[in-house]
């Protein structure tokens, strides 16, 4: 209380769920529903994750791919989500999630030329690579490789591998991915 007034706080958490704190006491809310949702319930997490990445994530990819030359934003985007998902998985943060999350999600890459991508794609010459030929320059030793990006494709998995996590999530038989995710995954 301050000056006898209740401190109230209300914040959007993502597009369709909100929280009210009244002093210690705070309550999750949907967008056009009444009914309280506990915070600490994993269920509450995981639908405001869910609404998050769909608004945030999915939203922003689905209008951007309407846009000519929007690749390169695509691909920013999905490579942001690829790091962070491995993380909420492990329930850990780690600098080497990006790798685990590509090899998950692709196959067999091995470590030099993850790391090579990596750097090409988290820098600002991508842009280049991407709007003119989609190539990826890979330092290998003496020689220089090229890895072909196609950016919707690479998307279109990262997509899949959102759907498929929240699947996983709802399963109550994933007790270790849920509380990996419990644990990682922070509300506000």
């Amino acid at each position: 209380m301050i000056d006898g007034q209740m401190q109230i706080t209300r914040s959007m958490l993502s597009k369709n769920y909100y929280y009210i704190r009244v002093e210690d006491l705070t309550k999750v809310y949907r967008k056009g529903s009444s009914s309280e949702m506990d915070p600490d319930d994993i269920n509450t997490k995981i639908d405001v994750y869910e609404d998050r990445v769909g608004s945030w994530f999915l939203g922003v990819v689905n209008a951007l791919r309407e846009q000519n030359g929007a690749d390169f934003a695509m691909m920013q985007i999905a490579m942001a989500y690829i790091d962070g998902n491995q993380q909420l998985r492990e329930g850990k943060r780690t600098q080497d999630a990006f790798a685990r999350a590509m090899r998950r999600m692709f196959g067999l890459i091995s470590p030099d030329l993850l790391k090579s991508f990596q750097r090409q794609v988290s820098s600002g010459l991508f842009h280049e690579l991407v709007v003119s030929s989609s190539k990826v320059p890979i330092e290998r030793g003496d020689y220089v490789a090229q890895i072909r990006v196609n950016p919707k494709k690479f998307v279109a998995e990262t997509e899949r591998d959102i759907r498929k996590y929240i699947s996983e999530l709802r399963n109550k038989k994933n007790g270790q991915l849920r509380k990996n995710f419990d644990r990682t995954f922070k509300l506000y």
